[in-house]
């Protein structure tokens, strides 16, 4: 099938979409722009298909080459680099998608931070899905559906394994773990949203909310506010931070509220923290 891939991108609206949370869906040729080389940390995750050419990518100090016909994945909050070669620019599509369906799309496809790479077994079939999804040309809400029926024949097609499949049982203590992880790594995303956690466990946000109380005493969300605050006494120990200063670099988007919940938690105001922990160095 020939066509003229040209470097685009599309954006979808939540609305149109609740099972994958799409993101946007792109296509790079490098011959033609010019890449990056540095790291880069980002709050979704993506799946990237080389059409042409080659490259490298970088996760965890690891380093991968990638050439036409291979899947990567980028995971969300982990440092990045990926580019193509300078004696062999790659071209390539991709799809991005909120953290926890990513995680789902990836999970089918055996890609993982750990194992981000894999090559397709049948890389025409996916070129020439993703190719006749770029040459259509329908409205963008009937964009999103085409692009939700090429994943499904993509999983289809590739997935190692059947899509999302339900583990028999979680222990509740492995549940507590992977929340307490998940917000240990994003409380200080001030978009992070807890109810992104519960679809990686195959549950339900009330089901997941009712098991952490049960065995912490506590909410998730309680917990994440908690480890936040937790943050701004350590920030707060090392220098003489503002209150503005003190919200960006620990996930508040509130000063208000901020403010409220540290002197609830701590007795004393932002200040009278500074002021004591000066007293005492």
């Amino acid at each position: 099938m020939n066509i003229e891939r040209k470097n685009k991108r599309k954006f979808f609206n939540e609305s149109w979409d609740s099972y994958f949370k799409l993101r946007n869906i792109g296509y790079h040729d490098f011959r033609i722009i010019k890449p990056t080389k540095f790291a880069r940390i980002y709050d979704w995750t993506s799946l990237h298909f080389v059409v042409s050419g080659s490259g490298t990518l970088m996760i965890r100090d690891k380093r991968y080459k990638l050439c036409a016909g291979d899947f990567f994945y980028i995971p969300a909050n982990e440092p990045t680099t990926y580019y193509s070669d300078d004696d062999n620019p790659w071209s390539y599509y991709w799809i991005s998608f909120s953290a926890s369906s990513g995680f789902k799309m990836a999970d089918s496809l055996n890609l993982s931070a750990e194992h981000p790479t894999t090559t397709a077994k049948n890389p025409m079939k996916v070129t020439k899905l993703f190719d006749e999804l770029f040459s259509s040309d329908v409205s963008p809400c009937e964009f999103c559906y085409l692009t939700i029926s090429t994943i499904m024949q993509l999983l289809a097609s590739e997935a190692q394994h059947p899509v999302s499949p339900i583990p028999k049982k979680i222990s509740p203590k492995k549940i507590v773990s992977t929340v307490k992880q998940t917000i240990q790594l994003n409380h200080a995303n001030p978009n992070f949203d807890i109810k992104e956690i519960a679809p990686t466990l195959y549950l339900s946000t009330r089901q997941v909310d009712r098991i952490f109380k049960d065995e912490t005493g506590m909410t998730p969300r309680a917990y994440l506010v908690d480890v936040r605050l937790q943050h701004v006494t350590k920030l707060l120990e090392e220098a003489d931070y503002k209150v503005k200063e003190l919200c960006n670099l620990t996930g508040f988007y509130d000063e208000f509220q901020f403010m409220k919940r540290f002197k609830a938690k701590y007795g004393m105001t932002v200040k009278e923290y500074q002021r004591k922990c000066q007293s005492n160095k």
